[in-house]
C-alpha cells in the first residue's frame, strides 16, 4: 500500500528559484499540499521500522511539530538528514535545536548557517 498521503483539491509544493549571474538568487514558493501537513498524516508504525528519513522545510508551527513526531517515531538507529533552509534558519535554533542534535547529516549553505547561528563559517558549522 502506498504511504503517500493526498490532500484533496490542492497541487503539490511547487517552487521557482532564480539565480542571477553573481549566484544570487530568489525563490518563490508556492507550499500547496504541504501546507495541510496534520498529525494524522503520520505513520507512526510504519517510521518505527525507518532506516532513514529525509526532511526538509514546510511553513508554519504545525507542520514543524508534525516533522518533530515523525522524527520521535524513527528508531534511535535510523539515520536523519535534515536539509535546512532560509525559512527553517530564520525560524532560529531554539525551534530546531532537537531536529539538529538528532541529524545524521545537515544539508546548508552558508548563508543558512549565518542566519541560523549567527556566527560565520566555520564557527557556524560546529
Amino acid at each position: 500500500a502506498s504511504r503517500i498521503v493526498r490532500k484533496a483539491c490542492v497541487g503539490t509544493a511547487t517552487v521557482f528559484a532564480f539565480a542571477d549571474p553573481m549566484g544570487l538568487r530568489s525563490m518563490y514558493v508556492y507550499p500547496g499540499a504541504n501546507a495541510l501537513f496534520t498529525h494524522g498524516d503520520i505513520d507512526a508504525a510504519y517510521l518505527a521500522d525507518g532506516r532513514l528519513l529525509v526532511i526538509s522545510s514546510f511553513d508554519g508551527e504545525v507542520p514543524l511539530a508534525v516533522q518533530k513526531a515523525a522524527v520521535r517515531a524513527l528508531p534511535e538507529t535510523a539515520l536523519l538528514a535534515l536539509s535546512l533552509d532560509a525559512l527553517w534558519a530564520q525560524a532560529g535554533m531554539e525551534a530546531l535545536a532537537d531536529l539538529v542534535a538528532r541529524s545524521t547529516v545537515v544539508f546548508a549553505n552558508a548563508d543558512e548557517l549565518h542566519e541560523l547561528t549567527g556566527r560565520g563559517l566555520p564557527g557556524a558549522g560546529r
